[in-house]
C-alpha cells in the first residue's frame, strides 16, 4: 500500500521559472553577460543552482566567475523567493485531497533545504509532513539522499512510498532511490523528453494526482 506521496517542488508543484529567470539574470547583468531568456532558463534547471548559472554564463567562463555569478544569484533570489512564483492550478486542493485521505506528503528539492522549506510554508502550509531540500549533508538529485531522508523522517518504507516529478532528474532519482515514479507532464520538461528516458507512467493534469495515486494503491 501507498502511505506517503513524496513531490519533486520546481515544476511539479511550483512554477519557480519566473523568480528564477529575474534572479539569474541579476547575476549575468552584473557582469556583462547576455541575459537570458525563461525558455532558456526552463532548459537549464534542474541540477542545482550550480549547474544552472554554470549552463546560462557564456562558454568557457572561468570558474572564480561562474562562482561569483552563482553568490550574487543565490544572494537575489534568497530575498525574491515568492515574487512571481506560484503553485499550479488545482495543486494545493489535490495535496489537501490526499491529506483527507490518510497520506503523509513529503517534498524533496534541489532548492537549498532553508529555501525550499521557506516556499513550502509559505503556500502549502500544514499539508506538508516534511521538506528536504539539498544541504551540505543531504546531497541533491538525483543522487537518492532527499528521498531517503524524507522516508526516515516520516517513518515510511520504500514499497510504503511513491514519487512525483516533472524531470528525468526525478526519474533518475528514482531509480537510484528505488522508488516507484509517475511523471507529471505540466511542469519543466516535455513529455516526449522523459519518455525518451524511460518513462513509462504519467498524469497529465493535476486533477488527476489523487485518483491516481488512490488507484495505484488499491491495486
Amino acid at each position: 500500500m501507498i502511505k506517503t506521496v513524496l513531490f519533486d517542488l520546481d515544476g511539479t508543484l511550483l512554477d519557480t521559472l519566473d523568480d528564477l529567470t529575474v534572479a539569474v539574470n541579476v547575476a549575468l547583468e552584473e557582469k556583462g553577460f547576455s541575459l537570458r531568456t525563461r525558455a532558456e532558463i526552463q532548459s537549464f534547471v534542474g541540477n542545482g543552482f550550480k549547474k544552472l548559472l554554470e549552463r546560462a554564463v557564456p562558454a568557457k567562463t572561468e570558474e572564480s566567475v561562474i562562482l561569483e555569478c552563482l553568490n550574487r544569484f543565490s544572494e537575489y533570489y534568497t530575498n525574491h523567493l515568492m515574487v512571481k512564483t506560484k503553485p499550479y492550478d488545482g495543486v494545493i486542493k489535490a495535496l489537501e485531497d490526499l491529506k483527507k485521505e490518510g497520506y503523509q506528503i513529503g517534498v524533496v528539492s534541489n532548492k537549498r533545504d532553508d529555501a525550499a522549506k521557506t516556499v513550502c510554508d509559505f503556500y502549502f502550509g500544514n499539508c506538508l509532513d516534511c521538506v528536504v531540500g539539498e544541504s551540505d549533508t543531504v546531497k541533491r538529485k538525483p543522487y537518492p539522499d532527499t528521498v531517503q531522508f524524507a522516508l526516515e523522517t516520516l517513518n515510511t518504507k520504500l514499497e510504503d512510498a511513491i514519487l512525483l516529478g516533472d524531470s528525468t532528474v526525478d526519474y533518475e532519482t528514482s531509480k537510484n532511490a528505488k522508488i516507484r515514479f509517475l511523471a507529471v507532464t505540466w511542469g519543466f520538461r516535455t513529455k516526449e523528453e522523459l519518455q525518451n528516458a524511460g518513462v513509462t507512467e504519467f498524469i497529465e493534469s493535476t486533477d488527476q494526482i489523487v485518483s491516481a495515486i488512490v488507484q495505484k494503491d488499491k491495486g
